[in-house]
């Protein structure tokens, strides 16, 4: 990756999914990380990155991944477990410390902390392998979060409305100001976030308020500290009230229904 010439440039931003072993050839093999990614380029992504996960054929994958960087599609990938161990260490993680309630949350968290430790941008956008923007969605709200963080310090992470829902981050909200809802809440779904935050030390906290809130399943996860580490300070959470983004189960979204998708796309853009 590129190095970073300030860390006030807010044109600089490093654009980051992930995929892993039921979701890697809707990703490499349709065009599904081209039309998400190619809309978000003149907001100032500067990298595009796919952080592979957990997948069976690591040299198929990877095979399948470098042709997408020959394609100008994707500017790098990585295999997340050849860094997990860095990525942990730096941002003071113990490994077994993923561990809740019987319940391991590496696989869950790992892509992001990894994100998180690579990144050479200021700004880190993120869409789980499952999540992205609609098709002609306005990208706007990607200027104008970093704009907000800028000026107001206590903002430290900025997203859309999740899947339409309007009504619900309107009520979700402590407060709002101008275009953004403000609250303590935290998806790891899509984040918009200033790297350096999230390389301090923030990751021990716990509340009540997330413990309720995040599955067990997903252990002591990446989501649940960083909304812990949010409701327990006076940081807050961002969302753009005029844009969504949608998450869906692509373990039900099969690689034939995506590449349907792309073609139904590519008539309707014709027209």
């Amino acid at each position: 990756m590129k190095s970073t010439p300030s860390p006030t440039n807010n044109s600089q931003i490093t654009l980051v999914t992930n995929c892993w072993e039921k979701d890697w050839k809707r990703m490499l093999c349709t065009d599904y990380l081209s039309a998400n990614f190619q809309p978000l380029t003149k907001e100032g992504v500067s990298c595009r990155v796919l952080l592979i996960n957990n997948v069976q054929n690591r040299e198929k994958v990877e095979r399948l991944a470098r042709q997408k960087v020959e394609q100008g599609v994707l500017d790098a990938f990585y295999f997340s477990e050849d860094y997990a161990d860095q990525a942990l260490q730096a941002l003071q993680i113990e490994r077994e410390s993923l561990v809740r309630q019987g319940h391991d949350g590496f696989w869950y968290s790992i892509a992001c902390l990894v994100g998180i430790y690579l990144c050479r941008t200021p700004y880190l956008l993120y869409f789980m392998g499952d999540a992205g923007l609609p098709y002609g969605q306005d990208t706007s709200w990607v200027t104008a979060s970093i704009q907000q963080m800028e000026q107001d310090k206590r903002c430290i992470v900025a997203n859309p409305v999740w899947n339409d829902c309007y009504k619900e981050a309107e009520q979700e909200a402590d407060f709002q100001q101008g275009d953004f809802y403000y609250s303590k809440g935290f998806s790891d779904q899509c984040f918009l976030i200033p790297v350096e935050a999230y390389r301090q030390n923030i990751y021990g906290y716990i509340h009540p308020v997330t413990e309720q809130r995040y599955p067990v399943y997903g252990g002591n996860c990446f989501e649940r500290r960083v909304g812990a580490y949010l409701h327990s300070t006076d940081y807050w959470r961002l969302t753009y009230a005029k844009a969504t983004y949608i998450h869906k189960d692509v373990t039900r979204f099969s690689y034939l229904k995506q590449k349907l998708e792309d073609i139904r796309h590519r008539f309707s853009s014709k027209g």
